[in-house]
């Protein structure tokens, strides 16, 4: 059996995400880069600073809080278990870094909050 028919077999769709394939971090991944892109623009639009308290609280515990923070990188991103522990495609997970997270923290860049701990 060829490394194609294997993968063809392993019930992996181009464009789908296969859950013993990490689906899980990758939906949890997004749903954080939303939830800190949108109370970013909750708190622009709103002047309300809990939005930006909790998007920076986020990003905090995420990046920066060494007790906590993630040291996320793409080296397993797009592995296919048996197959691939990783592909060159995996680069299109940091999708949500270089976009959402970035455009967040440059809403959020002259909230005074970033100046408290807390």
């Amino acid at each position: 059996m060829t490394i194609l028919t294997r993968f063809c077999n392993s019930g992996v769709d181009d464009g789908q995400a296969a859950t013993a394939a990490g689906h899980g971090e990758t939906a949890r991944l997004e749903d954080f880069t939303d939830q800190v892109y949108t109370l970013a623009l909750a708190w622009y639009f709103s002047d309300n600073a809990a939005y930006a308290d909790k998007a920076i609280s986020l990003i905090r515990t995420w990046f920066i809080d060494p007790e906590t923070r993630m040291n996320p990188n793409l080296d397993f991103a797009q592995g296919v278990p048996g197959i691939a522990p990783g592909r060159g495609a995996g680069v299109l997970d940091g999708r949500y870094f270089s976009t959402l997270i970035v455009d967040a923290l440059i809403m959020l860049r002259d909230y005074q909050g970033w100046k408290k701990r807390g």
